[in-house]
Parts: C-alpha cells; sequence; structure tokens
C-alpha cells in the first residue's frame, strides 16, 4: 500500500479507462449493476419523483444522474459530492439547463463534515455511496457514517457498497473491512440493514458455497461467459463469500433479529474492528 499514514485516497474508475483496455473487468461490471440497483429501486413507484439524491463520492463522470436520465427519469434533484474536482457532465448540464432534473456540485469537498443545511436542497431522501469507505482512514470513516444519520431524512434508504477484506487488501485503500465488522458498525448507528448483498466473488471463494442447483447453473453459463461476467452474476446470493458488498441500509433503527448483524460475533482476522471506527482522530504536529 504506497504511503498508508494518507488520509484520504483519491483515485477513481472511469468507463473510459475500462474501455482503453478492451474489455470491462469484474470492478467495472459490478459498479454497473450497482448503478442499475439504484435505478430499479428509485423506479419502483417513481420513487425519484421529488426526490432528492445524494452522491457521496460521486466521480468525476457522474455515472449514476447520467443513467437515471439516460432511463427518463426526470423530476428529481441531485446532489453529488466529491474529493476531486469536477465539471457539469454536458448531459446534466443539458438536463439541468432544460429544467429536467436540478444538479448540485460540491467538488473539493469532505462529504463527512457537511452539515445538511450546506446541501443544496437540505436533507436527502436517498444517499449513494459506492467504493468510498475503503478510501478514507477510520476515523473519517466513523464520522462519515455519523453524519449520514443527519444528512439522510429518517427512514430515507442508503445504498453503500466496499470491499470485503480478505487477508489483503488492494494498493490504493487505506481502509478495507470484514463483513461482519461493518455490518455491526452500521446498526451500532443506528442504521437498519435492509440487505446485503455480493457484488463479485471469486470462484474459489463461492463456489463451495453453492446450491447444487445454483453449481449446475454455474457451470452451464461457463461454457459461454468468462469469469467477470460469472463473477457478478452470482455474487448478490452469496455476500459471506464475495469480494466486495452493497448495503442497503434505512436510516431508522429496528432491533435486530437473529439474522441481523448485531449479534454477530466479530471475525478474528481482520485489519480492522468495530473499535477502529470509534477511535480519536490521530494527533498531528
Amino acid at each position: 500500500m504506497s504511503n498508508p499514514n494518507r488520509h484520504y485516497d483519491k483515485s477513481h474508475l472511469s468507463i473510459d479507462q475500462a474501455e482503453e483496455r478492451g474489455f470491462v473487468h469484474r470492478d467495472y461490471i459490478a459498479h454497473c449493476f450497482r448503478w442499475s440497483h439504484v435505478v430499479k429501486t428509485l423506479m419502483s413507484r417513481h420513487q425519484y419523483k421529488g426526490a432528492h439524491i445524494l452522491d457521496v463520492g460521486c466521480g468525476k463522470d457522474q455515472p449514476l444522474p447520467r443513467l437515471l436520465y439516460s432511463n427518463k427519469m426526470t423530476g428529481f434533484k441531485y446532489t453529488g459530492i466529491d474529493m476531486n474536482s469536477m465539471d457539469f457532465h454536458p448531459t446534466l448540464a443539458k438536463a439541468h439547463a432544460n429544467g429536467k432534473v436540478e444538479v448540485g456540485l460540491m467538488e473539493q469537498t469532505d462529504s463527512s463534515i457537511v452539515l445538511p443545511e450546506e446541501l443544496p436542497w437540505g436533507k436527502a431522501d436517498f444517499l449513494v455511496a459506492f467504493e468510498i469507505l475503503e478510501h478514507i482512514q477510520p476515523y473519517i470513516c466513523r464520522r462519515m457514517i455519523k453524519s449520514w444519520k443527519e444528512q439522510v431524512h429518517e427512514n430515507g434508504i442508503l445504498f453503500v457498497s466496499t470491499p470485503v477484506y480478505n487477508g489483503s487488501a488492494a494498493a490504493n485503500h487505506i481502509n478495507e473491512m470484514g463483513r461482519k465488522t461493518l455490518g455491526k458498525a452500521f446498526e451500532s448507528m443506528g442504521f437498519t440493514i435492509l440487505g446485503n448483498y455480493g457484488t463479485f466473488a471469486s470462484k474459489s471463494d463461492m463456489y463451495p458455497n453453492m446450491t447444487e442447483e445454483h453449481k449446475s447453473v454455474y457451470d452451464k453459463l461457463r461454457e459461454y461467459y468468462d469469469s467477470n461476467v460469472l463473477s457478478t452474476i452470482f455474487a448478490p446470493m452469496y455476500p459471506q463469500g464475495s469480494r466486495n458488498n452493497l448495503w442497503v441500509l434505512r436510516n431508522s433503527f429496528t432491533p435486530a433479529g437473529e439474522d441481523m448483524f448485531l449479534g454477530w460475533k466479530l471475525d478474528e482476522n481482520q485489519n480492522a474492528n468495530i473499535l477502529d471506527l470509534f477511535r480519536d482522530a490521530p494527533k498531528t504536529d
């Protein structure tokens, strides 16, 4: 890991970079499927109408609102926050100018210190934070998750994705966490876990846990699809064996049942545990 003491990592994933390699890697396929999951949810009962969508770490290309707009979804308010500098994507600029959507961008901004009244339209109805938590120090991660409680309306819905620590972390990641660690952290901070899905998984981690029926389908599809595609198709059903998870949260807390995370014992071999998220910020000279 380069410079592990840095507080933020500002790397981002671009579709242009993915296309330059001649194929789309599972990381980007999984990104596309995450965005499509949000679109599917917001499309249900036309929940996007009049909604304020807060996109934390939206990326320079602002792919989520562009996907919403390309699916003929209009009438929503969108706030994108990113640590990098940004310009309006031409598609969004045109939609905004025509009054189809309302777009606000907050560039070079740490969203964890943004107050609700500083957002263009106040508290959000939906929050999306894809591949953010692993790029910040644990104390900032704690601060960010706590800030979501205030930035999102009560009973608002959050979509959060992040890698699952499996013994080694990507070079540009500062803070990968275990699945149980993060689940317990969400609940301890007052969120209800509505869903937990894998976004991509290696066959070696997923296949042993599959039902015989799923193995049969997997083997049949392998005749056509490569491993990048297969790793994303079956992962949602096997979050415990996935390298990356998507969490769907509600901004209110319901006491956990036996199937929830609050009563789970933490994994012993993790690079972070729940106490890491509550530790104080490091002292600076």
